[in-house]
C-alpha cells in the first residue's frame, strides 16, 4: 500500500487577524499569509498562542475569510479546559484538524466524534502530530486502528526535548524520526508524511538544506513559521524541471526496453526495471505530466 502523495507542499502557521501580532510572535498577518504560495494557512490554538489570548483567538478563526479547503486549525491536546471549544471551531472553520501529541488511536477517536457533536462531516480530515516518544513507539497503532489520519507530522523540537536528544535539524536522532514516520505512513497508504518546521528561524541556507534532506527521504511538504520558509519550501518541494525530464527519458528507455523484449535497461546511468519506472510515472504524477508519447523529450535516450 504505497504513500499517496501530497496534493500541498507548504503549511503555514498564520494569524487569522490583522492587528499587530503578540510580542515574540513570528506568524505572518491572515492578508499576508492569504497572497502567499501557502498551500494551507494553519490558524493556531495551541502553543504559539498564550492562554490569556486563546478566547479571542478562537473568535478570530471563526471570522476569517480564507476558503475552507486551505484552512487546518490546531487544536489543544484533550486535557486542555479549552479543548471543547477548540473542537467546535475548527469542526466550522476547518477542512482538517491538526491533534497534538498523538500518542495512541483513542484520542483520535475522542476528536472524531467531538468535531461529529459539533456537525462537522466526515469529510474533516485530521493529521496526527507525533511529538513524544510514547507516540513514536505507537506509530502503527495510530496508523492502522480505529480512526486514522490522513497524514503524521513530526514535531521533532517536542521530540528531541522529551528523548533528552540535541536538536540540529537534519542530526542522527531527527533523519531516524522522519525515517519512522515515512515507513509508518507508506505502511498505512496514509499522505506523504509532513516535516517539521525549522527552527533555525531566518537561516534559509540552513532551510534549503533541511528541505532537501526532507525530500529525499520521503516527505512531500513541510510547516512553515515565516514568509521566507513558504518560499524555500515550495521551491524546494515542487517537482523540478530536472527531475521531469529525468523521469520522461526513464520511462520511455523503459517503452523501448520492453519493445526490444527486456525486462531492464540502463539509462541515465541507472539500472531501469519495474520499480524504477514506477518512481519515474509518480515523479510524473506529481508533476502532474502524462507519461504518452507526446511528452517525449530530445533527452529521452
Amino acid at each position: 500500500m504505497p504513500v499517496t502523495p501530497s496534493t500541498f507542499r507548504s503549511v503555514l502557521f498564520a494569524s487569522p487577524h490583522e492587528d499587530a501580532p503578540t510580542a515574540g510572535s513570528r506568524v505572518p498577518r491572515r492578508s499576508e499569509a492569504l497572497a502567499s504560495a501557502a498551500s494551507i494557512l494553519l490558524f493556531d490554538l495551541e502553543d504559539t498562542v498564550p492562554e490569556s489570548e486563546k478566547p479571542a483567538r478562537r473568535r478570530q478563526i471563526l471570522d476569517v475569510d480564507v476558503p475552507r479547503e486551505r484552512t487546518w486549525v490546531r487544536i489543544n491536546h484533550e486535557d486542555h479546559d479549552g479543548w471543547a471549544e477548540d473542537v467546535r471551531v475548527a469542526a466550522t472553520a476547518a477542512s482538517v484538524v491538526m491533534v497534538p501529541k498523538v500518542e495512541n488511536p483513542e484520542q483520535l477517536a475522542r476528536v472524531r466524534s467531538a468535531l461529529t457533536d459539533a456537525g462537522a462531516g466526515p469529510d474533516v480530515g485530521l493529521v496526527a502530530l507525533i511529538e513524544t516518544a510514547r507516540g513514536l513507539s505507537n506509530l502503527d497503532r495510530i496508523c492502522g486502528e480505529g480512526e486514522r489520519p490522513i497524514a503524521l507530522v513530526a514535531g521533532i523540537g517536542d521530540l528531541t526535548r522529551d528523548t533528552n536528544t540535541q536538536y540540529t535539524g537534519i542530526g542522527e536522532f531527527e533523519n531516524y524520526v522522519r525515517a519512522l514516520l515515512v515507513e509508518a505512513s507508506a505502511a498505512h497508504g496514509l499522505t506523504a508524511a509532513i516535516d517539521t518546521a525549522s527552527l533555525f528561524v531566518g537561516d534559509a541556507e540552513f532551510l534549503h538544506r533541511e528541505c532537501r534532506v526532507a525530500k529525499r527521504m520521503g516527505f512531500g511538504s513541510k510547516l512553515c513559521l515565516t514568509l521566507q520558509d513558504v518560499e524555500i519550501v515550495t521551491e524546494e518541494f515542487n517537482v523540478t524541471d530536472a527531475e521531469i525530464d529525468h523521469a520522461i527519458a526513464i520511462v520511455h528507455a523503459y517503452e523501448r526496453a520492453l519493445e526490444a523484449g527486456q525486462g531492464q535497461v540502463v539509462a541515465r546511468g541507472v539500472i531501469v526495471d519495474v520499480p524504477t519506472v514506477n518512481r519515474a510515472k509518480d515523479v510524473l504524477r506529481a508533476a502532474g505530466r502524462e507519461v504518452g508519447a507526446e511528452s517525449r523529450t530530445t533527452s529521452d535516450a
